[in-house]
């Protein structure tokens, strides 16, 4: 932190209300952090919440499954997903599914070492039937071909740590963290990575180990080992069974793209380009007008306004009770709020349906609300809205405003959620600048002098509220771009034992290539008659992989109200 202070003199701010701070407890001031001496003592918390919701919450919210809950502090960055966190949480579900990947990568390293090392099985048959003549114990044989698999873990571990380490800046800037790998002073990871080793190892030499170790010695040295029918279904199974990892991560990356790309373009009902969101300070609301009027003496600005509350591109919202006039407040909903000044519409570029904005010099519009479509239609209103009064609700005190206008539903929220009901009330504590120059630098330079001149003690501090909406969605762009180069990798290594195990077939019909050569077969009828067999098994995979993607896909889409 940088400042402190202290909730005395917090409560300072509400001099003019002094009963508001002890009474509202609706309203979201702080965090609260607490410490228990052990666990039951917070089981015993929680037990008496919902009485505590009971007795102070207003009963439109605590009749109506209002909760409040208690988590671990070391939970809430990857498991708690709730409105008005510090900042944006990681995802527990991305380290489950890229865990998922990693184990499904390395299970296709496992598949190709088991494959290769069975096709070569003939060629190591006379080996096995010779040591047996010579009397090694199976036992022996399955240790051997074991070992070699554990030593070739161990060769691989050791190349991939070095590569994680040069890999690793880059791996950052991909992922926006910033992870360090001191392998001597984490005892844990180190263990952890010589049990993988250890574990890839046996778990990819169990299987050629037992096979081959399995051949008896008169059929080995007659060169009739590793021609079973068995043993080539397996490996076609395990060939499929591969590619249909790889196919899965293909199309899932494609799912992953094309919603990308949709939710970064699609219409948001508003025009979100080139505004200019600005802190604006208590101390500065007197002298807005004439800084309003200062800035739009440049050309290169189109309008300015102020907007505060569910701001579009923030992810949080604030939320208020709201009941037409006449309705107990009993059966109020929750609505959420916008705060905006006069010319919010030129702004944003929101379209009316009926009534007007926010006009200077008026009194009803000063205490009136505009709302949107999805807030009408709960209210049960319609399209006529204009003349309508509501009682807005905000803890103990009341307020009661005239509906001055009706806009078309915009998504003032990201894409996750639906668009909610939403009210437009006259104030704010953002600038808002729309800009209509494409020199943005030379006109953020233009507004920061003026700022200066006219604020020289308050920080020039601004944002672009397009940024704003692309920065919520930087997890799923860093999701994309991660399972992209997981996928490549795995679709490499699959081709890779592919590779391996098409060579290795085609040596073995070196023969029947020259029988076929000779019988007049072109080289184009030869590579289809050799690629055929892989490639029905290719195409059985991706047979298997579309449900599955279509599943997975479709579970992640499911984070998206709009898809």
């Amino acid at each position: 932190f940088e400042t402190i202070a202290s909730f005395e003199t917090f409560k300072g701010f509400f001099a003019n209300n002094p009963t508001f701070f002890e009474t509202q407890w609706t309203w979201v001031a702080a965090w609260m952090y607490f410490t228990v001496e052990n666990e039951q003592d917070a089981e015993k918390i929680s037990t008496g919440l919902p009485a505590f919701v009971k007795a102070h919450f207003p009963a439109a919210l605590s009749d109506t499954g209002l909760k409040l809950h208690i988590q671990k502090a070391n939970d809430v960055h990857l498991t708690s997903h709730l409105e008005l966190e510090f900042e944006q949480n990681g995802n527990i579900q991305h380290v489950y599914l890229f865990s998922f990947i990693a184990i499904l990568i390395l299970l296709i390293a496992i598949i190709n070492f088991m494959n290769l090392a069975t096709a070569r099985a003939a060629k190591r048959g006379k080996e096995v039937g010779l040591r047996k003549v010579l009397g090694a114990y199976r036992r022996m044989l399955v240790a051997q071909f074991m070992g070699e698999a554990v030593l070739t873990s161990f060769l691989a571990l050791f190349i991939a740590v070095g590569i994680i380490y040069l890999a690793l800046p880059w791996f950052n800037q991909l992922t926006g963290k910033n992870i360090a790998i001191n392998l001597f002073q984490n005892v844990p990871l180190l263990v952890g990575l010589l049990a993988l080793g250890v574990s890839v190892g046996l778990v990819a030499g169990s299987y050629p180990a037992f096979v081959l170790s399995s051949f008896q010695p008169t059929e080995t040295l007659k060169g009739k080992a590793g021609t079973m029918g068995s043993k080539n279904f397996l490996r076609k199974a395990l060939v499929v069974s591969q590619f249909v990892i790889s196919i899965s991560l293909i199309i899932c990356i494609g799912i992953v793209y094309k919603q990308l790309h949709y939710i970064h373009n699609k219409d948001m009902g508003f025009n979100k380009d080139q505004i200019a969101m600005v802190d604006f300070g208590f101390n500065q609301f007197n002298e807005f007008g004439a800084f309003k009027s200062e800035l739009l003496k440049d050309s290169d600005i189109q309008a300015v306004s102020l907007l505060g509350g569910s701001v579009p591109g923030k992810e949080e919202v604030i939320e208020n009770g709201f009941v037409p006039k006449g309705t107990p407040p009993e059966q109020q909903q929750w609505f959420s709020v916008m705060f905006a000044g006069h010319d919010f519409e030129k702004v944003l570029d929101v379209e009316f349906l009926q009534g007007h904005s926010f006009q200077i010099g008026s009194s009803t519009d000063s205490l009136g609300f505009i709302i949107n479509e999805s807030a009408a239609k709960v209210l049960g209103w319609g399209t006529d809205v204009a003349g309508k009064s509501l009682d807005r609700i905000t803890g103990p005190n009341q307020a009661t405003g005239e509906v001055i206008g009706l806009v078309k539903d915009f998504h003032y929220q990201p894409l996750y959620v639906p668009i909610k009901p939403l009210v437009i009330v006259l104030g704010g504590n953002v600038l808002s600048v729309k800009i209509k120059s494409e020199n943005l630098p030379a006109t953020i330079a233009s507004i920061q002098s003026k700022w200066t001149n006219q604020f020289e003690k308050n920080p020039f501090r601004y944002s672009f509220m397009d940024d704003n909406f692309n920065k919520i969605y930087t997890k799923e762009d860093n999701f994309s771009r991660t399972i992209q180069y997981f996928s490549v990798l795995a679709v490499f290594i699959a081709c890779l034992g592919l590779l391996g195990l098409s060579s290795y077939a085609t040596e073995n019909r070196k023969k029947e290539i020259g029988v076929r050569k000779v019988n007049g077969a072109t080289t184009f009828e030869l590579v289809t008659l050799l690629i055929k067999d892989f490639s029905v098994l290719v195409l059985i995979a991706f047979v298997i992989s579309v449900p599955l993607a279509y599943y997975f896909g479709s579970r992640w889409l499911d984070n998206f109200a709009y898809r």
